[in-house]
Order: C-alpha cells, then structure tokens, then sequence
C-alpha cells in the first residue's frame, strides 16, 4: 500500500507536514504544532489555552520523529507556551540519528530546559548526552495509514490532558487542505530575542544555526512557512523519482531573488484559496423570514379553518332560516378574524418573494463555504444557484442540492444530519407536489378529470382554501428545518476542521452600546401585540352587544366606527398598551446611560408612529381609512407621550 502523501512530504523533513500531523494528532486536546526548519534542525512550538504537558510532548515527538525517520534532520528544538504568553513555557532539544546510522542501544537521549536554567547549563548537557537511537520500521503496510504521532504508552501523569479518543486514519485527511493551516510561530519581539540567544549561546548545534531564524507575526490565515537556506549543502538526492509535495507546500531554494517570488506566489495562493467565511448573518436573516412566513402562514391557516367550520355548522345546522343569536355571532366572528387575518395574507406573497431572493443568494454562499471546508465539492456555488433559480430545472436541481449535501455528510460521519435532510427532502417533493397539485385543479388543468359539479364545488369551498393552506404551511416548515438543519451541520464541519488551527482570539472587554436595538424592538413587539390582543377583546364584546340588540352582522364595523364612546375607549386602551410597551423597553436598556433610557422611549414612540401612518397608507387594513379623522389624528398624536410615561413609570419604580 502507498504512503499518504503527507507521510511522504514530512519524511523529506517538510516542516508543514510534520506540523500537519502533530496538530492533527493533538486537535482533540487544543493543541496547536507550528514547526520550521534551519538547515539540519527543526524547531517545533506546541501552543495551547493550557500550557502543554512536556513530558508527554516530549515522548509523543520522540516517538513521532522515530517512525519517520527523516534523514536531513539531526536535530529537533521543541518549545512549549501558553497561549496569550510572550515567551515559552519550557524547551526541549532532541538529536536525532538516521536508521541508516542505526546503533544497538536502548537509550533515547534528549535535553529537558526550563526557563529557569542557563543557557549554557543547557549546552553542556546537550554535549554530555547520547544521541537518540531509533528503531527500524518493519511493520504491515497498514501500519502506515495510523497516525505517526499517537498519544498511547505514555505516563500516566500525563491524563492530566483530556481522555484518549480512537486512533485517527490518514484516509480523513486532505492533502490540499494543508495551505490552509499556518505553521510559523505566532511571537512577540521578546520571544524572538530569547530565541536567538539561545541559538547563538548552542555551540552543539553551531553547524546548524548559523543564523537565527526571524519569527515573523502574522494574521493566522496568512501565516505560512517561511523556509531560510540551509548553511550547509543538504545530501544529494537519490536518482529514484520522489513523489511531488501536497498542493500549498513552499519548496526550498537558496536563491534570494527566487526565494521572494516563492513567497509572493504562495501568499496569493493563500489567499485565493482562504476559506471564506460563514454566513452566520445571511442565515439568521433567513431564518427569521422563515420564522415570519411560518408564523403568517400558521394564521391564514388558523383563519381557514375557522371559516370553513363556520359556515359548515351554519350551513348544517340550517341557521340561516332561524333566528338565533348563535347564527349572528358565529357570522360576526368570522367577519372579525377576516378583518384580523387578511393583512396576513396578503403580506406573504412579498414576504416569499423575499425569502426566495434570499435563500439563491444563500445557497451560493454556503456552496462557496463547502467547496473550502471539503474540499472538491461536486456542486459549484453557480451550479447551485442555477438548480434553484431555473424554473422546471429547479424541480430536479433542488433535490440534487439536497440530496448531495447530505451524501459529503455521511463521508464527514454526520450520519444524523445527513439522514434528516434525506427525510426532509422526501417531505419537500410531497408537499410541493401537494401545492401543486392543487393549485392546477382549481385552475383547471387536469382537463376532464374533475370538470364534474362535485369536484367543481369542491375548489370552490372553504375546505380547499384549508388543504391548499395546509400544504403550503407544509412547505415552509420543511424549507426551514433543511435551512437550520444544514447550518448546524456547516457549523460543525467547520468547527472540526478549522478551529483546531486557529489561535483564540483574546477576550476584549464587552463595550456597552449607548443604544439597544433588541430593547426598542421587543418593547415596539410587545405593545403591538397587547394593543391587538385587547382591540380584538373589545370587539368581540361590542359585537354581541350589537348582535344583542338586533344589529345585523354586516352593520357592525359601520356601527362601531360612529360610536365615540367605543372609540375614546380604544384610544385609552391604545395609550395604556404604548406605555406597557415604554416601560419594558426601558427595563431591558436599563444598563445605558440615564439619558439613554430616555433615547429608548422616544426611539419606541417614532417607531409605532411610523407603524401607524404606514398601515394607513397600505392597503393591508383597509378599514382604518375608514376611522374619524379626530380618532386618526388623537391616536397619532399620543403615542409619543405613552412611550415617555411608560419610561417615567419604570424609573420611578426602580426609585422605590
């Protein structure tokens, strides 16, 4: 069996592979390798939010370093720092012997430091130790394919580090991938004059060392390996052909001149190949929209329902040619939730041409986002907007886009996901199918299938509008568990294959903002709602009273309208549900300024006054233009002062 190509690249001493391998090795305890090579010697930095255990790093490169055997090293400098930490932690030295210069011993020498011990106390001990002696390889061809670095037969002070998972294989990883993950040391000017003068005060390594390597800091994702010329001519390569390095690999060259064009090309490689990154508010975009529609959908749904019941007991029970009460109320019930649940309607035909816009736009960018994440992606973020835009192709496109997605999940072992996006899918075409289906029946496209009365009443009756209803409501559920489903899915692929190579960010101080949105919009949410809540009360009760008296149905919006007793009642209740709304917007910005508070109320105010002035000037409710205009310019000139008092009222109980 052939050698992983990363297996192949570090034992030809390419720093980013062994880096690659040790961090692969270690993401699970959130450890980061970052390696470079000067000349014979490598210098390893392992960094973590804790700082990393040496003996256990110690023996785990040791071990490492001897199933690879790389020949144009001799020697291997292993330092350890905390993360946020300007110098490191402890150092290592280990020299390393060939298998071609293999001797019978036993002993593995190496050189424990800490940051405490001299320089040359260091350097003497290196002279005093024996060399490292490594053990030949003559394992099963599938040995190759296990991780080189491996946490087992280590001390067992060393489970101070998390619990040991299973052994990774080498099939997991991408040899392309390895651009994206920068191996040169993060450090500060301290740490780099530490770091030459230890290498300048290591006679041992002299040969080696004859210029200190500059560790130069970078933006993570620009990081890469900065490789310096070796002092000393490397040995002649063997006439054996030696497979090429991994895509992203910086190759050597003594040429300064060359050695800069390197490094130019490979940044702008880097960059065009940056992953780009998640549309977390693009999705949360999308998500609430999905959330909207489901919501208007579940009310025109819940208004579907009721008239259909309505009119089926007054059409059974025959209370049209009997004069109960219970037929003028259940008529004035209907008429009202029409009145409430129309605006609704009509809302989400926009509101889908929206969502529509915004989920091609999000399929692009989570395609763009997958194709960096995996790899060789098999749909192009244009091949995913064109299966989703082009009509009739779209029938099969969308599926595909599905279907594939969940395929790379169950790869990546995602099994749950990957199977409930399988089921949705299948939930998907159901429903369109119902949709569809449906809506050509009451245009008439099945011909003579259902040109009979009885199907004709059929698409004429409440009970279609409530199945037609239905399936759409349907849909939207199921588009929004794929959208929510697939994110959580993108998150954690995302999680496991970038945030173990990326450094954590240092925790700035939170900065309180002089305005809270979130407050003005829940307190705007919560007035408008209670303000419905209660209108719809009072209307419920005035028609009975009306109902009552002998009023006709169809004479009660008429009737209410030119009843100022009525309508002075809404404008307290309105006044009253504003300042409700005031006081929680204040509570919830309470953490501002004094005078922010303030801020809030009146942002709450022009918020509602604006809400109000559109909704009369849109045919959403088109009853309001019928209102006096003293009740339109009342209510319109109220508002602002409910919200201030409902900010008054809440101070002035914080005071208590």
């Amino acid at each position: 069996m052939a050698e992983h190509p990363i297996v192949q690249s570090a034992k030809q001493g390419d720093p980013k592979a062994i880096a690659y391998l040790i961090t692969h090795s270690l993401q699970n305890y959130g450890i980061t390798a970052r390696a470079s090579r000067q000349g014979l010697c490598l210098k390893l930095l392992l960094e973590a939010e804790q700082m990393p255990h040496q003996a256990t790093m110690v023996k785990l490169v040791k071990q490492g370093m001897q199933k690879l055997d790389v020949e144009i090293l001799q020697m291997v400098k292993l330092y350890g720092r905390q993360l946020g930490q300007p110098t490191a932690g402890w150092r290592h030295v280990i020299e390393l012997l060939p298998q071609s210069r293999h001797v019978e011993s036993p002993s593995l020498a190496s050189v424990e430091t800490s940051p405490d011990l001299a320089e040359s106390q260091m350097d003497s001990q290196i002279d005093s130790q024996s060399a490292i002696q490594t053990a030949p390889h003559n394992g099963a061809p599938e040995a190759l394919e296990t991780l080189l670095f491996q946490m087992n037969d280590l001390d067992p002070e060393a489970m101070i580090l998390l619990p040991i998972d299973p052994e990774l294989r080498l099939d997991d990883l991408d040899p392309d991938s390895l651009i994206l993950f920068p191996v040169e040391p993060l450090t500060t000017g301290a740490q780099e004059a530490e770091l030459a003068d230890a290498a300048q005060s290591e006679p041992a390594a002299a040969d080696w060392d004859a210029s200190t390597e500059q560790l130069t800091q970078q933006p993570p994702e620009l990081s890469s390996v900065a490789v310096e010329p070796s002092p000393e001519p490397l040995p002649e390569p063997s006439p054996e052909p030696s497979p090429e390095p991994p895509a992203g690999f910086l190759p050597e060259t003594d040429s300064p001149d060359s050695r800069a064009v390197l490094d130019s090309a490979h940044l702008s490689e880097t960059n065009a190949v940056r992953p780009a990154k998640l549309s977390q508010r693009l999705t949360l975009l999308l998500l609430c929209l999905l959330w909207l529609a489901l919501l208007t959908q579940t009310l025109g749904l819940t208004f579907s329902l009721l008239r259909a019941i309505a009119f089926s007991l007054y059409a059974g029970l025959d209370l049209s040619s009997t004069n109960q009460p219970f037929a003028g109320l259940l008529l004035a019930v209907v008429q009202l939730a029409g009145f409430i649940f129309a605006p609704f309607s009509r809302l989400s035909l926009g509101l889908s041409l929206i969502i529509g816009c915004l989920t091609l736009w999000w399929l692009h960018r989570i395609h763009a986002s997958l194709q960096n994440l995996t790899g060789a992606y098999p749909i192009s973020p244009k091949g995913a907007l064109l299966r989703a835009a082009l009509p009739v192709y779209n029938v099969w496109g969308v599926g595909q886009i599905w279907l594939t997605l969940a395929n790379r999940l169950a790869q990546l072992r995602l099994r749950q996901p990957s199977r409930l996006i399988q089921r949705l899918t299948l939930w998907f075409y159901l429903a369109l199918a119902a949709v569809a289906g449906l809506q050509a029946g009451k245009l008439g496209l099945f011909g003579r299938l259902f040109r009979t009365e009885r199907w004709a009443g059929f698409f004429d009756s409440f009970w279609f509008e409530v199945l037609r209803d239905a399936a759409v409501w349907t849909l939207v559920l199921v588009w929004l568990r794929l959208v929510r489903i697939s994110w959580r899915a993108l998150r954690q692929i995302h999680k496991t294959r970038m945030a173990p190579f990326t450094l954590a960010r240092p925790q700035q101080p939170r900065r309180e903002r002089p305005f809270s949105l979130s407050a003005l919009l829940l307190g705007g949410s919560a007035s408008l709602l209670s303000l419905g809540l209660f209108n719809f009360l009072l209307g419920l009760i005035a028609s009975l009273v009306f109902l009552s008296n002998g009023l006709r149905p169809e004479s009660i919006f008429p009737t209410f309208y030119d009843s100022e007793s009525l309508l002075i009642l809404v404008l307290v209740s309105s006044f009253f549900c504003i300042g409700l709304g005031g006081c929680l917007t204040a509570h919830l910005a309470q953490r501002s300024a004094q005078r922010s508070v303030w801020l809030h109320a009146l942002g709450l105010g022009v918020l509602i006054t604006a809400i109000g002035l559109a909704l009369r000037h849109l045919p959403l409710f088109p009853a309001l233009a019928e209102l006096p205009f003293w009740f339109q310019t009342a209510s319109g000139l109220l508002i602002i002062p409910a919200a201030l008092l409902g900010c008054g009222l809440r101070q002035w109980f914080r005071l208590l």
